[in-house]
């Protein structure tokens, strides 16, 4: 179920602050907080485009691949801390969301379930909207 006016508030909270601080729970759970104090709760897949590339995904974080170390999904999305948003966009037909940072940096957030939390995003008047699918709970 599209909740139009759920997905433009989230959207023009977003774009209004920044990002300040990054951390993940056993990197199952990503939690991006926000200047302004509220903060998006990632429980699905992210990736991170830089200049129309993928840099990396929640999937690399504490690989190897052909790094000397583990690759740190933390530092990566810390990299966003301090950039200004200069647009989000949730997309109606999967509820995934796209961040565009100044730069040239795209975070998204992309949806893995039809039927499981993918986000939840707590709003600073104290919302939670928690997305399945493309479906948004308030």
């Amino acid at each position: 179920m599209w909740d139009e006016a759920a997905y433009i508030e989230i959207s023009k909270s977003i774009e209004a602050t920044t990002i300040c601080r990054v951390k993940c729970d056993n990197c199952n759970t990503w939690e991006i907080q926000f200047v302004d104090n509220s903060r998006l709760e990632i429980l699905g897949l992210w990736r991170l485009i830089d200049d129309d590339n993928l840099c990396s995904t929640s999937e690399d974080h504490e690989k190897v691949f052909y790094l000397e170390r583990q690759f740190d999904g933390i530092k990566a999305l810390s990299e966003l801390v301090g950039l200004k948003i200069v647009k989000c966009k949730i997309l109606e037909s999967t509820g995934d969301i796209d961040i565009e940072f100044e730069d040239q940096f795209i975070l998204q957030i992309i949806s893995t379930s039809a039927g499981n939390d993918n986000w939840k995003y707590y709003s600073l008047n104290g919302k939670i909207f928690i997305a399945k699918g493309y479906s948004i709970f308030v």
